[in-house]
């Protein structure tokens, strides 16, 4: 989205320091690595939590010596 406004504002001849950034796809990638960092640093937490609460997983089987 960032790189349609980004765009449009270049069409419209608005420029702001730093927007020829968002033409590189390197800089995209690590903006959208550290947004989905930070979005799993806050929320991961609490989805672990939901999904343990929900008995989402896999079960451990009690062999013992048998198995």
């Amino acid at each position: 989205m960032l790189y349609h406004l980004f765009e449009w504002f270049r069409e419209q001849e608005i420029k702001f320091p730093g927007s020829a950034l968002f033409e590189f796809i390197t800089f995209r990638v690590l903006l959208a690595m550290l947004l989905a960092l930070v979005i799993s640093m806050l929320y991961g937490r609490r989805i672990i939590w939901f999904l343990r609460k929900k008995q989402v997983g896999e079960g451990v089987r009690d062999l013992g010596l048998a198995g």
